[in-house]
């Protein structure tokens, strides 16, 4: 008879690596995001980043895609509330999600244009 064994659920890694590189990004900077800083956060073998992703900027625009729905959430929303609350609050509620991204996001997409490459 098999021996019954209790496993956690296995981490997506994929996610888990796009979560440590936004994490280190916001922390560090572009600068001091290593695939070895990440694949410490992770833990993975730096290896394992290259399993999922081609390249660091692969990694990079993974991290943006991953934050795009916020972005786009408020914006579809304002289709849907037509005639449900004023133009006022539906504006209003679609710029305070756009602002909520813009938080997020600026500066770790701003320390791209550092980068020589």
């Amino acid at each position: 008879m098999p021996r019954k064994t209790t496993r956690e659920p296995k981490q997506n890694r994929k996610a888990a690596i796009i979560q440590a590189a936004e994490k280190l990004l916001r922390k560090r900077g572009l600068s001091g995001v290593t695939t070895r800083a990440i694949a410490d956060e992770v833990p993975c073998s730096e290896g394992a980043i290259y399993v999922h992703f081609a390249s660091r900027v692969d990694l990079l625009l993974a991290v943006l895609e991953q934050n795009l729905p916020a972005m786009l959430t408020p914006l579809r929303a304002l289709e849907t509330n037509v005639g449900r609350q004023t133009a006022e609050r539906n504006l209003l509620s679609a710029m305070e999600g756009l602002q909520h991204f813009h938080n997020r996001m600026v500066s770790m997409l701003s320390s791209l244009f550092s980068e020589p490459a």
